[in-house]
């Protein structure tokens, strides 16, 4: 969620604005100027073209940008050769800005280095306080992979409810909670889970404590004017865990991939502007995407998903477009990596933050920035206690980080790069 901060640069809006006051002002000292001297002869023709504005500056100029349209509304007319999102006019322009981080999954070893012995407590906050502004957005969004239920005793799945409040206040705004696992522990402790996000200010996506709060109608949020559709399926929940659930829960509970060639489309006859399909599937660790997903990722661009998100394999994996039946394209990112993890894997300890700006105008919504973080999970060992912070990869190196980890670091940034793909959409963001 963005949070207010002292410094926010000058919108271009402000700078316009000022312009043309300028501009006006020294054109309405000149008329003076001429009317109050009857040696001068004021020529109206060149007072107009001097208040003529040139709107070329004000479009986008940074090249990196994808403008890609993803509604169904017909284009705006333009002049052939030119973008109608960045020629019509600007009052009813609006955007929404929405982050999705990798997985988050607090083991004993990460638990216990949060544990305080002098106050008895836990304090998950640096796990997340190295993370700057970069979980600040309209909508963040991260996956986490425990369950927070006071009945169970603390494991590398339970965890305390105290990550939940960490992770509210360093900018995320919902957790995903349809995972493999999430049933392991019985349909109590995954109701017990979502309240607890609840009381932590924390939406949850991909499980849900009521049916009404799983229709693809309550699935849909509008940021600033533009309704999102955020469906979440979980593709890799055992028989067994399946099984825990009564006939009418296993509906709408935890939605698997069975139903989301339906809902894609019910959620654009509803009137979504976009639709954006988040899945767990793949198996932990792999990092080369199998051709059941490739095949799942077509169909589901084919029914109308605009951005398809993998999370569950815990690793970095390609992104591309794909080309849609309706002639469109869908943005998939088959895996986001680890946001949080124990492991010290190349690829565990990589991950990204995949940033998508949507901007919506005269009805058409298109896709205006899709760019990425790579992140950067930093262990180390202070007077026997083990650390675990998640850093930006490409930003400076933290205070106290040393050049072993530095370079470590860099290499989990590489690691990203390549998985990503040399021809992938995504823009590096800074």
């Amino acid at each position: 969620m963005k949070r207010n901060r002292s410094g926010r640069p000058v919108s271009p809006g402000t700078i316009l604005m000022l312009a043309c006051s300028a501009v006006v002002l020294v054109g309405m000292l000149f008329v003076l100027n001429a009317l109050r001297n009857p040696n001068v002869t004021l020529n109206t023709d060149r007072v107009v073209e001097s208040l003529e504005l040139s709107s070329d500056w004000l479009v986008n100029k940074d090249e990196s940008a994808i403008l890609q349209p993803i509604s169904t509304v017909a284009d705006a007319t333009a002049t052939p050769g030119t973008n109608a999102m960045l020629t019509v006019a600007q009052s009813d322009r609006t955007t929404a800005t929405l982050t999705f981080g990798g997985t988050v999954a607090i083991t004993a070893t990460i638990r216990k280095s949060c544990y305080f012995s002098a106050s008895k407590k836990y304090d998950f906050d640096e796990l997340f306080d190295l993370m700057g502004d970069a979980l600040d957005s309209d909508l963040t969004v991260v996956a986490l992979e425990n369950l927070v239920d006071s009945t169970q005793s603390m494991s590398t799945l339970i965890t305390p409810a105290d990550v939940l409040t960490s992770m509210k206040r360093y900018g995320v705004d919902a957790v995903n909670l349809g995972f493999s696992s999430c049933l392991d522990k019985g349909v109590s402790s995954l109701q017990a889970t979502m309240t607890a996000a609840q009381e932590a200010g924390l939406s949850t996506v991909g499980a849900y404590a009521a049916e009404n709060q799983s229709t693809v109608t309550a699935r849909t949020l509008e940021i600033n004017g533009i309704r999102i559709a955020l469906l979440h399926y979980t593709d890799t929940l055992s028989s067994a865990n399946a099984k825990k659930l009564t006939t009418a829960q296993s509906a709408w509970m935890v939605p698997q991939t069975a139903a989301a060639l339906e809902e894609i489309a019910l959620a654009k006859q509803n009137g979504a502007d976009v639709v954006i399909v988040s899945l767990h599937w793949g198996k932990s660790g792999t990092t080369t995407v199998s051709k059941a997903q490739k095949t799942l990722a077509q169909q589901l661009a084919d029914a109308g998903a605009d951005v398809i998100l993998g999370v569950g394999s815990r690793a970095v994996m390609t992104a591309t477009w794909l080309d849609r039946a309706d002639g469109g394209q869908t943005l998939c990112c088959y895996g986001l990596g680890s946001l949080m993890n124990e492991k010290r894997t190349n690829a565990a300890v990589a991950g990204m933050l995949l940033q998508l700006t949507f901007t919506k105008e005269n009805n058409k919504t298109v896709l205006s920035v899709a760019g990425y973080r790579p992140t950067y999970i930093w262990h180390y060992e202070q007077d026997d206690v083990q650390h675990f912070r998640a850093v930006i990869a490409n930003a400076d190196a933290p205070e106290g980080m040393e050049d072993s980890q530095v370079k470590v670091m860099k290499k989990a940034m590489t690691t990203t790069q390549n998985a990503l793909g040399s021809d992938n959409p995504l823009t590096l963001l800074q």
